[in-house]
């Protein structure tokens, strides 16, 4: 939750105004071992991605020409890793987490059950009506140019939350102890209009307010926004100088103690995911346009090689004798050059061409190098589906070939479940309850954001579960040993029976159903479930009792009209029945 408008004393705005400045510079120092290579990755990658100037923004000139790139492979195989990772991770057409309750003995209950997932849907609901589904497509691509990303994701009145990318060199990080991020500082341009529009005229500076009155909409403002933890933090205040999280916002050449916004944050508002971090780094490393850099920049030279000699071979350097110096003549298809007899052997010629053997190899080595990035950039991994030919492949066989090569991003998907899905889900959470809580202790008239919660769950914990297919994947070792451990159990049965009677049946059905991601709502709880076999039971029963009624009446009636003497069959059986012994027979012709 954010609150706004916290006025400072003097003196304290000076001091905060002193210490952001002198962190400000540490961190740009810090990160300037960084910014060569992300120029690199920038440039021969998407050099489009990148804010390393202030000012970069809005200049074709400089950031959108592709001037390096003259081969977009790497380009395509990242938008290829960036577009896989979105619908494996967090497809927005199918549900991709859940919640559990710590104490798994509450998972068995079904109304806590269906809570969840409602509370599921909910959340999944405000991630598609705000910008999300637009922001980790280019947060997948950031990760695989840079290993880096930052978006802000804020309250939104509208849509309830909402993001704000942050280009690669426009922003600053920090970790903490635990080696997570908790700090970013941010440099940016805005309009003079866009400035007052989003803070007010009453929060701007002097120069800025001036801008305005002038209508010098269009100059712009460079903007720093600092957010970190709260030094003065204070649970059991309510205002902003007391949240855990300080944010502050600034122009630059203003006051000291003029500030555009003054606000706190009970969570961290910054997802900043690291494809992978060694030790005590901020940034992030290895990720495939660095592994591939190499390869990125051969495969440049070679085509820049290839281009020439095309050319060369196309139209080669020519030699004609001196004697055709000032003369005209042409070397353009249908070209005409007037020549002496005598000079007919001294006519034009090239002077070289290239071999195409020479450019075979050449075409070869580059199919290499581009197959080399493919990889690098797990292409092969998303487009499996492409490479399996042939119309006898079996789902099974599908399945198997995706959760081994889904597999090979284990490492890489376990980290943005701690530093992008954990914490983009939990603020999300977050901002709704903070929402509801009013309309749940009667404050406010409406619909909460999310239901109140069932007596069971109140002072529960919940944990997030992930089931996208990527998550599955990682899971999938726990569902295989489910399926072959039924199937042989099944098969051993029709030889002996008896073995059936070691499998619980009820437990290992409900967590597969929980493992593969089923929604809750379409499983009964076990008191539902004891109800309705036992309905069944009492059913069962009484239709064999009709059916032996039916069939005792039949027997009796076939059995009655067997013989007309009393020594019938009828009568034997009705007698057993009775413990009476039977009637002695009759002599024969009495």
């Amino acid at each position: 939750m954010e609150a706004r408008n916290q006025q400072f004393t003097r003196a304290q705005f000076e001091e905060l105004r002193t210490r952001q400045l002198g962190r400000l510079a540490a961190l740009k120092t810090q990160q300037f071992g960084y910014r060569g290579l992300w120029r690199d990755l920038a440039d021969f990658v998407d050099p489009t991605l990148h804010r390393f100037l202030v000012t970069d923004r809005n200049r074709t000139n400089q950031n959108l020409r592709n001037s390096k790139i003259l081969n977009s492979t790497a380009t395509q195989a990242r938008d290829t890793l960036a577009y896989g990772l979105m619908s494996g991770i967090t497809n927005p057409a199918q549900p991709w987490f859940q919640f559990k309750a710590s104490d798994p003995s509450l998972n068995t209950q079904r109304s806590v059950k269906v809570y969840l997932d409602l509370i599921r849907e909910r959340i999944a609901d405000v991630f598609l009506r705000s910008n999300l589904y637009t922001q980790l497509p280019q947060t997948y691509a950031n990760l695989g140019t840079f290993a880096t990303d930052s978006f802000e994701l804020v309250r939104d009145d509208k849509t309830t939350v909402r993001c704000y990318s942050h280009p690669i060199g426009s922003y600053f990080l920090d970790i903490d102890g635990r080696m997570a991020v908790d700090t970013n500082y941010r440099q940016f341009q805005m309009t003079v209009a866009a400035v007052v529009e989003r803070y007010g005229l009453s929060n701007v500076c002097e120069s800025t307010k001036r801008a305005y009155e002038q209508g010098n909409y269009s100059n712009w403002i460079t903007i720093t926004k600092a957010i970190e933890p709260n030094r003065h933090f204070d649970a059991t205040k309510l205002d902003a100088s007391r949240k855990k999280w300080l944010s502050t916002t600034w122009e630059e050449g203003s006051a000291p103690t003029e500030y555009l916004r003054v606000s706190g944050f009970d969570s961290f508002p910054v997802m900043a995911p690291r494809w992978q971090a060694v030790g005590e780094d901020v940034y992030g490393s290895n990720c495939p346009a660095m592994r591939a850099l190499g390869d990125i920049l051969q495969l440049q030279a070679e085509t820049k090689r290839k281009g020439e000699l095309v050319e060369l071979h196309n139209k080669p350097p020519l030699a004609a004798p001196t004697s055709l110096k000032g003369k005209p003549m042409s070397s353009l298809p249908g070209g005409l050059t007037f020549l002496d007899v005598t000079q007919l052997g001294q006519g034009i010629a090239p002077i070289y061409q290239p071999s195409l053997p020479g450019m075979q190899y050449l075409l070869e080595d580059i199919a290499a190098i581009s197959m080399r990035i493919d990889k690098a950039f797990y292409k092969d991994l998303f487009l499996m589906f492409a490479d399996m030919t042939g119309t006898n492949r079996t789902a099974t066989e599908i399945a198997a070939r995706q959760e081994e090569k889904l597999l090979a991003l284990g490492p890489v998907y376990m980290r943005q479940n701690d530093e992008l899905l954990d914490p983009l889900v939990n603020r999300t959470f977050q901002i709704m309850v903070d929402q509801s809580l009013p309309y749940w202790g009667g404050m406010l008239n409406g619909d909460p954001m999310l239901p109140p919660p069932p007596p069971e769950l109140v002072n529960a914990d919940l944990t997030i579960e992930y089931i996208s297919p990527m998550a599955q994947a990682m899971r999938s070792v726990g569902i295989t040993s489910i399926e072959r451990a039924v199937t042989f159990a099944g098969s051993m049965a029709q030889a002996f029976p008896e073995v059936l009677d070691n499998i619980a049946a009820d437990k290992v059905y409900t967590r597969y159903y929980d493992m593969v991601g089923a929604p809750a709502d379409g499983l009964v709880d076990e008191e539902q479930r004891d109800q309705i076999r036992a309905q069944k039971q009492q059913q069962m029963a009484a239709q064999q009792a009709m059916q032996a009624g039916v069939a005792g009446a039949s027997a009796a009636k076939d059995l009655s009209q067997a013989s007309l003497s009393d020594d019938n069959a009828l009568s034997q059986l009705m007698g057993r029945l009775q413990g009476q012994p039977a009637p002695a027979p009759y002599p024969q012709g009495a």
